[in-house]
């Protein structure tokens, strides 16, 4: 895989160029760290997705989107998304904990 043609790739490049096997390097020691800031990433974008959905389809929850709208613009854009991913965590829990 990457790593694989990244670890090729510096024995090759070592002979010819420093630089080149450095980059090589930072690309097989950074990966598996990127790989896990994108997977943090993609679970709070999936609970904001999922709050969203709900937040914006039940009308009892519909309401708590309104409760921002009297704060500035940037408060009420950081606010909503932060509750729908709350709420989306909290479904998750409430259901894992049903199902256990």
């Amino acid at each position: 895989m990457l790593d694989d043609e990244a670890q090729k790739d510096i024995e090759t490049w070592h002979a010819k160029n420093d630089a080149l096997a450095f980059i090589g390097k930072m690309l097989i020691l950074g990966m598996p760290k990127l790989m896990k800031a994108i997977g943090i990433i993609c679970i709070i974008a999936m609970l904001m997705v999922g709050g969203g959905i709900l937040l914006h389809n039940l009308p009892f929850l519909h309401d708590v989107v309104h409760l921002g709208s009297s704060l500035p613009q940037v408060m009420e854009l950081f606010i909503t998304p932060v509750i729908a991913a709350l709420i989306g965590g909290g479904l998750i829990i409430l259901v894992k904990g049903w199902f256990k």
